[in-house]
């Protein structure tokens, strides 16, 4: 597995828009709420968290529950925390999702490109909707842009992907390009075939976008639907075009990805930083996705 035993280091004062010194983070949920040292619960009213102990496993975890919502209004969303109760003022909600997210704190976000490796238990709701379009649970953040790093369980599949800008003849309409990183044995989804984030959801278009970016399959993703996985995740140079991703689960190498990955036109995108939690469109139904075991390592020498 990535990440042994790493020791909280001490918190050096930032937000998105400064540049903090990379640090070390571990979370066991050992306490009674969130620490807000290590993230910003986006408090919003289709949601609601917890933290139970593990039964029969000898650990805690943090649980992230969506519910749906009740509201008609159209906002814009502003990929900010005024997405949250809880942030700035005035509270706006984009007009069609639904979500139950922990944010890395601001002061832990990090410069794009740093190299960090990330170690995580999950487990995903079983209930899911195979006819979900879309149900996001841990993805990588840079600037205002989609995640440029993914786990997705769209139907009811497992798959992470990655994104760049699109360079190809479609761009004007089609600016972001998806590629498949890894997947599981159920995904209709091929590590290694691309589409645009405008073809969501299922991307069935037939049309590749991806370029300069070179995707190595180890094996399947497995099934993290009502199931306890630990995953794996190496990051180094997003931004650039000589980025790496490795992904591993359970402790077995899953994908390499190489190449160009991340945004250069992105608003903000001198940051990068973490998400996990459902991130769903409009569904009828209560998810969860839980979070236990977190580690954070970083070797930024700056």
């Amino acid at each position: 597995m990535f990440i042994r035993q790493i020791a909280i280091l001490a918190m050096v004062g930032c937000s998105f828009s400064g540049l903090a010194r990379a640090q070390d983070v571990r979370d066991d949920f050992t306490g009674s709420t969130l620490d807000p040292a290590n993230w910003f619960q986006c408090d919003r009213p289709e949601n609601h968290f917890d933290i139970e102990t593990v039964p029969g496993q000898g650990f805690r975890a943090a649980v992230a529950t969506v519910a749906p919502r009740n509201d008609v209004a159209a906002q814009t969303f502003l990929n900010s925390h005024q997405a949250c109760l809880n942030g700035p003022p005035p509270f706006t909600p984009e007009a069609d999702d639904e979500r139950a997210e922990l944010w890395e704190a601001d002061d832990l976000a990090l410069r794009l490109g740093t190299e960090v490796r990330y170690e995580f238990a999950m487990l995903i709701d079983p209930g899911i909707s195979d006819r979900s379009p879309r149900f996001v649970s841990g993805q990588w953040k840079q600037g205002g842009r989609s995640p440029f790093l993914a786990q997705r369980f769209d139907g009811h599949a497992f798959t992470v992907t990655i994104q760049q800008d699109n360079r190809s003849a479609d761009a004007a309409l089609r600016p972001e390009c998806r590629i498949v990183a890894a997947a599981d044995s159920v995904s209709p989804k091929v590590p290694g075939s691309s589409f645009s984030h405008s073809d969501q959801p299922h991307g069935s278009t037939g049309i590749t976008c991806d370029s300069d970016v070179k995707v190595t399959t180890y094996g399947p993703l497995p099934s993290p639907f009502g199931r306890w996985v630990t995953m794996g995740f190496h990051l180094k140079d997003v931004g650039t075009d000589r980025a790496l991703i490795e992904i591993s689960a359970d402790g077995k190498p899953i994908a390499k990805v190489t190449g160009r990955i991340g945004y250069t036109d992105a608003s903000g995108s001198a940051m990068q930083y973490f998400k996990f939690g459902p991130y769903r469109d409009r569904e009828t139904g209560v998810n969860f996705a839980k979070l236990a075991r977190f580690r954070r390592m970083t070797d930024d020498p700056k």
